[in-house]
């Protein structure tokens, strides 16, 4: 059972969670350093909640953003407009598409235009997936939406039933309903395999010479369970908290 002290960081979090930093990995270049794989640096965060108050986004062109998407439908063509760099194939089927200005922030809030919100397509757990402004998020057809790590070229898998996000420079995993299982605590974390999770403090991204992209290293390495209880503590190298994790499953 959690603490209350883990519930009420989660209910502050989640206050934040829109519009937060994120970590890209670029398509092919995703892992655990050493492994061939590389992790970009994050961005700034921006906190905002989302709302669609209007059918237009009611901001100046300077205060609007960018997104990228998939349509559910052909319908989408009535979205055509300046901004608008997609098109439909021979077939009509949707592919994806970006517009100049689909969101705003106003008063920090992010604002998604309720045209979009029509016509993205949805999972069966009712979530999309839209790129706003270089940041990849998970949004709700009422505009509820979340910033959440960047993963191979498109937002962070629910590993798990879990999905990672940035806040305050430290990693957070929340659930499909946005709401924060494990408060942000370690400076990265891989996702949940297994009912674990490899997370470090301290460790930072570095980029090698000739490198394109960039890797955790150096830091203390630990695992956490669902529940984000220390399994392995966080105080061994990479390599020393794997060899601690495998002792303790044979003992």
């Amino acid at each position: 059972m959690k603490s209350l002290d883990t519930i009420l960081a989660g209910w502050a979090v989640r206050a934040r969670l829109i519009g937060m930093t994120v970590v890209v990995c670029w398509t092919g270049a995703c892992g655990e350093a050493g492994s061939g794989h590389a992790i970009s640096e994050p961005l700034e965060g921006k906190p905002a909640d989302a709302t669609t108050e209007a059918d237009e986004i009611e901001s100046d062109s300077a205060g609007r953003l960018p997104c990228t998407y998939l349509p559910q439908r052909s319908e989408f063509t009535d979205l055509h407009d300046h901004g608008h760099s997609g098109h439909l194939d021979a077939g009509h089927q949707p592919e994806i598409n970006s517009f100049s200005d689909c969101a705003a922030r106003l008063e920090g809030k992010l604002q998604i235009g309720k045209r979009h919100l029509a016509v993205l397509s949805y999972d069966e757990h009712g979530l999309g997936q839209m790129l706003i402004a270089g940041q990849w998020h998970y949004v709700r057809a009422d505009g509820d939406a979340v910033a959440v790590v960047t993963w191979d070229n498109g937002p962070d898998d629910f590993a798990e039933g879990l999905a990672r996000a940035h806040v305050d420079g430290k990693m957070t995993y929340l659930n499909r309903s946005f709401d924060v299982v494990i408060p942000p605590t370690y400076d990265w974390g891989w996702p949940f395999d297994q009912g674990l999770a490899l997370v470090c403090r301290g460790c930072q991204f570095e980029r090698a010479v000739g490198e394109e992209h960039t890797a955790v290293v150096g830091g203390d390495w630990g695992y956490i369970d669902q529940a984000g209880r220390e399994v392995v503590a966080v105080r061994y190298s990479r390599d020393e908290a794997r060899a601690e994790l495998a002792a303790t499953v044979t003992r």
